[in-house]
């Protein structure tokens, strides 16, 4: 079984910083290796002085390596790192309804908000309406608008896929007093009482959500991740667990008041509570809040008495003290939402002085050197020695190179290197040993034994030749191929702290290394937005939705982690206009398919046609051929001149480019294209139990759907409201103003008793909306599809670019769309051609252009376009 690689928690030598453990180490090393040659381990013994200065630097290496975390990685603002913050990577963005709520309670004006599905469209399961409560009570029509466009904007920034909204609306304030007595335990402030229970009453009326502090979160022990987890907002957080206590209330429970009132300190005792409505109408166990508002208190209509020993302290009545207290209560705003991270200092990890300085002046290779009264056979033992020297110099300045390289190894720059080298600045006089520059000094007629003209000439020589040198040494530590493995290391470890695992794509991408390394360290750079728009769809709000131009976050998160590289300025279809025209007097090569259609012979050239082996040249055109032999098309030129061999390289790089200009792909979330309600595709279905009953067709506006619903619930119950029809022969069917039974009766008398069926039925449903569904054409006319509107997206992608072509990296697209999209989804991955794509799109803009106004025309148009993403073909 193959060794896997591990990373130790704990290191198994801790005396790096030791020297004497070092040496020992060493000298058991030498007497391992050269036991038998050497014998002698004192001090005194050269090879032993060696040993010892080698220990002292590595013991400083080792006291770099233990600089704190923060201190290695406190790199200069050049270095872009992958250490995100907590506000930049732990957000999610808006991903549920609660979180939609969140990022409207963070606009200013708005109270509260209560999101619910949708009643005027029930078609749609996916499409929602959005109740607002103002903290402006009396805001005129214009500020409405405002807020509702503020509102709008947000959604737009913030739209999750499959999910739309119907509209905005306001709730109206349906204002309760309350008739209050209560008992204390001693005698208290009128002002301080008063004010607790109009909070305590006001606040369960009406809750107001209220957004913490980092801090007041720390406090109440939030881990970091539960704090940062959904929208980033801009006036502190707001947890699930305050949205759920703040939900407006439909209905009012005096009981509730009760344990509420009671909590309140120095309340002893509740001799009355009652509630008081506009008409002065009064309710002691439950109050049911008015349709499409908010209850508030009411001032004017709230009596508070407050009593000690059965004697009246006092009584609250509406004074200008606080008349206003329900209307001017404000949302408290937090700005200092970040984590404050410690930053570190900077530390010199790179600098590194030469080992032979370290050694007695009697060896000869430190600063002074050799001495001239040397013979010269010792001298040349010297920069034998100093040679031997340098090479530990070298490794060793490498490995503080490499401690230093570590914010640039883990970084999101574009580098060029992971084995770190540096230039042995501080050696000791190596110009007497660095032989290319002794060769150059020679062919130059400079005395190599005058230091002091080697001095001079070195520093010149340095100036010239370091670069050349550095990138010599790095070439020799790391070739390209080994570092196309360390960086997609690297950058895979980086991935996978944020849970990416691209090991399969990896295996299909068919991308170079060097697309790999872009394509992982580009992911890695757009983590942060990808976190806040990654379930992100196009709004309908947004500027140029009208567009297939336009993308979502989803659409731009798909692209990224699979590495598509197409142009998102133009149609999909569009980069095939190239020169791939056929007769085309201004394109540079004219192209004629053999014996096949447009969209399977342009398959055909994208993968074979980016290979030079595949052409056939015969007279002045070239012939392109599978790897059967099987012509596939002629390319010729659209003028005069004839192609040239240099012609057919560009054709090729033509090919290429074309084929990776196509790799993108639509995004079309179906509730976007939802019908509007002047669109005759309207009706109603009623059922018995499981089954339709009743069904009208489907050619009505919404309002007309609306009214058969409305005359259908009136007239239900009446008998003279049924109509027999006979529809032929032994078969009758009963209707009921716009809606016909769904099923056939033999005889009169039958049908009569159905009518007397359904007539008590529908006199034992509760809510005779339970039994009525409204519903499109649509609705019918998929039969795998019940809603083809609601949460399902259909993604179509082309299928002639080089690498969609391969079943492997097609199906990894596939199951990437179907694994990422929320888990309520349904995803329709469709893979057209490029006559298929091109109807796709003209069909697209067929529907948008059309004007609202063409009822009949529109209809078709969006027939049409949902037939072309919903066929199976």
């Amino acid at each position: 079984m193959e060794d896997q690689s591990t990373i130790k928690l704990q290191t198994d030598f801790k005396d790096i910083e030791n020297i004497d453990s070092l040496k020992q180490i060493g000298l058991e090393l030498l007497q391992n290796l050269s036991g038998d040659i050497w014998s002698d381990y004192n001090i005194h013994d050269p090879g032993v002085t060696t040993l010892e200065v080698l220990c002292y630097v590595i013991t400083e290496l080792g006291y770099r390596t233990q600089t704190p975390i923060k201190d290695i990685f406190n790199a200069d603002n050049k270095i872009k790192g992958s250490f995100f913050e907590a506000h930049e990577i732990l957000n999610s963005g808006a991903i549920t309804l609660q979180d939609f709520k969140k990022v409207i309670l963070d606009i200013h004006q708005v109270r509260n908000v209560n999101i619910i599905p949708s009643q005027k469209y029930k078609e749609y399961s996916s499409l929602y309406a959005i109740w607002v409560e103002l903290m402006e009570p009396d805001a005129t029509n214009k500020q409405k608008d405002n807020i509702k466009n503020l509102i709008k904007e947000t959604i737009s920034s913030n739209k999750m896929l499959g999910v739309d909204f119907e509209d905005i609306f306001f709730l109206n304030h349906d204002k309760i007093g309350i008739d209050l007595h209560i008992d204390v335990e001693k005698k208290v402030s009128k002002n301080k009482i008063i004010k607790e229970l109009l909070d305590c009453i006001d606040g369960y009326y009406s809750p107001l959500p209220l957004f913490k502090t980092l801090k007041d979160l720390q406090r109440e022990n939030y881990n970091t991740e539960e704090i940062f987890c959904g929208p980033k907002l801009k006036n502190g957080f707001l947890t699930d667990n305050l949205l759920d206590k703040s939900q407006i209330r439909d209905h009012l429970y005096v009981s509730d008041l009760i344990n509420l009132i009671m909590d309140i300190s120095h309340v002893k005792n509740i001799k009355k509570i009652n509630l008081i409505d506009k008409h002065n109408k009064s309710y002691s166990w439950i109050y049911e809040v008015e349709n499409n508002c908010i209850a508030r208190l009411n001032l004017e209509k709230t009596n508070i008495v407050v009593t000690f020993q059965n004697n009246e302290l006092f009584k609250f009545s509406s004074n200008d003290l606080f008349i206003n207290y329900a209307e001017t209560k404000t949302k408290a705003a937090h700005k200092k939402n970040k984590l404050l991270v410690k930053k570190g200092r900077n530390q010199d990890l790179k600098s590194f002085r030469s080992i032979q300085y370290d050694f007695p002046s009697i060896y000869g290779v430190g600063e002074s050197g050799a001495s001239t009264s040397w013979a010269i056979e010792r001298i040349a033992y010297v920069k034998q020695f100093k040679s031997f020297l340098t090479f530990f110099d070298q490794i060793l300045a490498n490995y503080f190179a490499q401690l230093s390289h570590l914010p640039a190894l883990f970084s999101l720059n574009d580098i060029s290197h992971t084995q770190a080298v540096q230039w042995l600045d501080e050696l000791p006089k190596q110009y007497l040993i660095f032989k290319p520059f002794l060769e150059s000094c020679i062919l130059k007629n400079i005395d190599i034994n005058d230091e002091n003209s080697l001095t001079k000439e070195w520093k010149l020589w340095v100036e010239k030749n370091k670069s050349k040198q550095l990138d010599f040494l790095q070439n020799i530590i790391e070739s390209k191929t080994i570092f196309n493995k360390r960086r997609k290391k690297i950058l895979d470890h980086l991935l996978a702290r944020f849970g990416y695992d691209l090991s399969s794509f990896d295996m299909v991408s068919m991308l170079s290394d060097s697309e790999t390394i872009e394509h992982k360290r580009k992911l890695l750079s757009d983590l942060p937005l990808i976190g806040v728009t990654k379930y992100n769809g196009l709004s309908p709000e947004l500027g140029n939705t009208n567009s297939l131009l336009s993308k979502g976050g989803f659409e731009r998160y798909l692209k990224s982690l699979l590495g598509l590289r197409g142009v998102d300025d133009k149609l999909i279809s569009s980069s095939l206009e190239i020169g791939l025209h056929k007769n085309k007097e201004d394109s540079i090569i004219a192209i004629d398919f053999t014996d096949t259609n447009m969209s399977d012979g342009i398959r055909k050239l994208i993968k074979y046609g980016n290979t030079k082996i595949n052409y056939i040249k015969k007279q002045k055109q070239y012939i392109l051929n599978d790897l059967s032999k099987n012509d596939i098309c002629k390319i010729r030129s659209s003028g005069v001149k004839k192609i040239e061999s240099n012609n057919l390289d560009k054709i090729c790089e033509i090919l290429k480019m074309v084929s990776i200009n196509s790799e993108s792909f639509y995004l079309f979330d179906h509730i976007s294209f939802r019908p509007n309600e002047t669109l005759k595709v309207f009706g109603v279905e009623v059922s018995d139990v499981n089954q339709s009953v009743f069904s009208s067709s489907f050619n009505f506006t919404k309002a007309e759907q609306i009214a058969i619903q409305t005359n259908f619930k009136s007239k239900c119950l009446e008998k003279k409201a049924y109509e027999i029809l006979e529809i032929g022969h032994n078969q009758f069917k009963i209707k009921i103003d716009a809606l016909t039974s769904t099923h056939y009766f033999e005889t009169k008398n039958e049908t009569n008793k159905a009518i007397d069926y359904f007539i008590s039925f529908f006199s034992n449903v509760d809510h005779l909306d339970d039994v009525l569904k409204q519903t499109t054409k649509y609705n019918h006319l998929y039969n795998e599809v019940d809603d083809p509107f609601s949460n399902i997206i259909s993604i179509v992608l082309p299928n002639w670019p080089y690498r969609f072509q391969s079943n492997s990296f097609q199906k990894f697209i596939s199951n990437t769309f179907i694994k990422e999209a929320p888990a309520n989804i349904f995803v329709n991955v469709k893979w057209l051609g490029y006559e298929e794509l091109i109807q796709l799109e003209d069909s697209y803009y067929g529907f948008i252009d059309c004007k609202p106004s063409k009822i009949k025309l529109k209809e078709q148009k969006l027939t049409d376009f949902l037939t072309i993403l919903m066929n199976n073909g």
